[in-house]
């Protein structure tokens, strides 16, 4: 990632460019609503004004990274990438907090707050694909630098399902927090250091092993979901 917004969330879900784009778009596009069904069986509803307040509490959060983006401007490109996915911790849960605490603090609110927050980092990331495959079909200086930095990622090659499945774990994880802060406020305790640890553990070990990167990250995101789920009952 050149950041939290261009690594994690653009790189992860950047295919192969010979891979059938559009089929993988619509999945991504497709999931928050299999997501608002499956907790509509389970009991919980959607209720849009909370799920599209979650989205906008995910646009505050990206746009506080900012400023830490300028900060950071002079540093090297690499320290530059460590310290914006290092703020992410803070920036996302403290503006969670402040949402679930003020606006959704019952069960079916911080359901759906996690929702849209999720939900519209699914739909960046499916523009982001878009906008990626193009530029990686060009053969400009630009192109150029952004095929080089996905294949030091090992992401050029890795297989497009790695794509759903870190969408799938960022869903039940942002789901989870949302539920264990609008369950206690303390839990942001843990969850600013739990944000920002998984994000750099994650973009350490992908480089290694996209398969291992994202194995964690399913496991951890649905760990926090059941554990923030629990937390209700």
């Amino acid at each position: 990632m050149n950041d939290r917004r261009v690594a994690v969330e653009l790189a992860s879900s950047t295919t192969r460019v010979s891979s059938p784009l559009w089929g993988w778009v619509l999945a991504l596009v497709l999931l928050p609503f299999v997501v608002a069904v499956a907790f509509a069986v389970l009991g919980q509803p959607l209720l849009l004004s909370r799920w599209l307040l979650g989205a906008v509490g995910w646009l505050v959060a990206l746009a506080l990274r900012g400023p830490v983006i300028l900060l950071v401007r002079r540093l090297a490109q690499r320290a530059q990438q460590w310290a914006v996915i290092a703020a992410s911790g803070p920036a996302e849960e403290l503006v969670r907090l402040a949402v679930v605490r003020y606006w959704a603090a019952s069960l079916p609110a911080a359901i759906n707050v996690g929702q849209g927050w999720a939900g519209i980092e699914v739909w960046y990331a499916a523009l982001s694909l878009v906008l990626t495959t193009r530029i990686l079909r060009r053969q400009d200086e630009q192109a150029q630098s952004v095929r080089q930095a996905l294949a030091e990622l090992g992401l050029l090659q890795a297989s497009p399902a790695f794509g759903l499945i870190e969408r799938l774990a960022a869903t039940a994880f942002h789901i989870g927090c949302t539920l264990l802060l609008a369950a206690s406020p303390w839990w942001v305790l843990l969850t600013v250091p739990l944000h920002s640890a998984l994000n750099l553990l994650v973009m350490r070990l992908i480089r290694r092993s996209v398969a291992l990167a994202e194995a964690l990250a399913l496991v951890v995101g649905l760990l926090v979901g059941v554990i923030g789920w629990l937390s209700w009952h």
